[in-house]
C-alpha cells in the first residue's frame, strides 16, 4: 500500500497537510523507552476478529470496539460512582486501562504531536459513526479510515497482525485437545533437546545482533540505532540471502551433491 521506496528510506507519510506519520528509528524507541511490539498492541488487542463468534456483530468494525470497551468500562465505574461524567473519568487514572488510551499515547509517537482529540457520541455506541480521533486538527480517523492507519502502522513496522477467531467447541472437543496438548507436551519433555526457535517471531534485539556481528556489516550498537524497524528488518533479509546463497554454491561446488535447479545471485531481486 506504501510506495516501497518511502518504506526503504524511511520518509515521512502524509495523511494531510498537518498529520504526518514519521518512522520511527530504533534510537527514537530506545529514548521513549518502547518496543516495537508495545506500539503495535493497541492495534492488536481489541480486533474485530476476536469477536467473531458473537452474535448481531456483522456491523461493528474494528474501531468501534474501542469505543464499546469505554462504554463497558464506564458503566461499571458509573455504578460506584454516578457523579463523575464520562470525560472525567476518561481523563482520570481510573480509566488506565482502555486500550484507546494506549492507542493516542502510539499515535502521539508516531505523529510526533500531542493534539490528538477523541470525539465521542453522546451515547457512544447508540451511533458509532459519530466517534472519531482527529490528529492536529486536520485528519480525522474514524471506522471508515481507521483500517487505513492500521495498515500503515503495520507497513513501517514490516510486520502482519493476524487474527485467530476462537473456536467454539464440544465438551468432548475441549477434553480431546487438553488431552493431546498433555501427550505433546510429555512427547516434546522426552525426545527433543531444548525448544525450537520461531524464525517468524525472532526478537528486535536478536536481529540487530545478527546484522551488527554479520562478517560483511557496516554497522555497530551506535550506528543501527538510526535505522527504522523497516529497514533493519529488511537489512537482516539481506545478510540472509547472501548466507544462503554462499551455502547453495558451496554445495554446488563441492561435487559431492546433486543440486538441482539454478542458482540465483543473491543481490538480485527474485
Amino acid at each position: 500500500m506504501i510506495n516501497e521506496q518511502v518504506l526503504f528510506f524511511g520518509l515521512p507519510i502524509n495523511f494531510s497537510e498537518e498529520a504526518i506519520l514519521y518512522q520511527p528509528t530504533l534510537k527514537e524507541m530506545l529514548d521513549k523507552n518502547l518496543s516495537f511490539e508495545q506500539l503495535l498492541e493497541p492495534f492488536v488487542t481489541l480486533d474485530r476478529g476476536h469477536f467473531s463468534n458473537e452474535k448481531d456483530n456483522n456491523d461493528l468494525k474494528d474501531f468501534d470496539i474501542f469505543f464499546i470497551q469505554i462504554a463497558m468500562g464506564y458503566t461499571d465505574f458509573y455504578a460506584k460512582s454516578p457523579d463523575v461524567d464520562i470525560i472525567s473519568w476518561l481523563k482520570s487514572d481510573t480509566s488506565n486501562g482502555l486500550v484507546i488510551k494506549r492507542l493516542i499515547n502510539t499515535l502521539e509517537f508516531l505523529f510526533k504531536t500531542t493534539d490528538i482529540q477523541l470525539q465521542l457520541s453522546s451515547g457512544i455506541i447508540d451511533d458509532f459513526k459519530k466517534n472519531y480521533i482527529t490528529i492536529n486538527k486536520s485528519y480525522k480517523i474514524d471506522r471508515d479510515t481507521y483500517s487505513l492507519l492500521k495498515q500503515v502502522v503495520c507497513e513501517i513496522f514490516d510486520t502482519e497482525i493476524k487474527i485467530t477467531p476462537k473456536k467454539e467447541m464440544s465438551v468432548e472437543e475441549s477434553e480431546l485437545e487438553r488431552r493431546f496438548a498433555e501427550a505433546k507436551a510429555k512427547f516434546e519433555a522426552e525426545h527433543r533437546k531444548g525448544k525450537a526457535k520461531n524464525k517468524d517471531n525472532i526478537s528486535l534485539f536478536t536481529l540487530v545482533n545478527y546484522i551488527i556481528h554479520h562478517k560483511i556489516s557496516q554497522y555497530d550498537y551506535n550506528s543501527i540505532q538510526s535505522l527504522t524497524i523497516y529497514q533493519i528488518k529488511n537489512t537482516f533479509k539481506y545478510y540472509q540471502s547472501q548466507e544462503a546463497y554462499d551455502v547453495d554454491l558451496s554445495y554446488r561446488s563441492s561435487g559431492n551433491f546433486k543440486i538441482e535447479g539454478k542458482s540465483s545471485h543473491w543481490f538480485f531481486d527474485k
